[in-house]
Parts: C-alpha cells; structure tokens; sequence
C-alpha cells in the first residue's frame, strides 16, 4: 500500500504522528511525499493523526480550525487508502 501527500501534508503528519522523512519505506517524489507500508502501518497512523485531530484540530464549537482542515486532508488520503 502507498499514499502520496504534499510535502506540508507530510510535515504535519511527521511533527505529530512520528514519521521519520528517512525511514526505508518513504520517498520523495515531485515534490510528494511517497509513503509505503502495510495496512496496519496506515491505520497507525491514522489514529496517531485522528487523536491529534481531536486534541488540536477543533475549535470551542467542534469545528475544525486550520490546523484541523489541514489534518482533516490527511485523514482522507489515510482512509481511502486503508477503507479502498
């Protein structure tokens, strides 16, 4: 399984959810973010993101706030990838 993020998408994923950019299983390419791995790999990651979603991503009244959107993109590629 691989996803492709945009390198801002990555640098939030990797400040929150402990991706390492020089692990074996990621790539860059044009300009993206190449990450590879296993079902549990992505689901990992997914809750990693989904907690900091919660805890950081949502305003007074629930509603995602920047850093939130931002998060929000990334949990969709997660689980297109993960659901698919």
């Amino acid at each position: 399984m691989e996803i492709y993020l945009k390198k801002k998408q990555f640098e939030l994923l990797r400040k929150y959810g402990d991706v390492d950019l020089y692990h074996d299983n990621l790539r860059e390419e044009n300009n993206k973010i190449l990450i590879i791995g296993n079902k549990q790999y992505f689901e990992n990651l997914l809750d990693k993101i989904s907690d900091v979603f919660i805890e950081l991503g949502l305003n007074n009244n629930d509603e995602p706030n920047k850093i939130g959107l931002q998060i929000e993109e990334i949990i969709d590629v997660l689980s297109k990838v993960i659901y698919d």
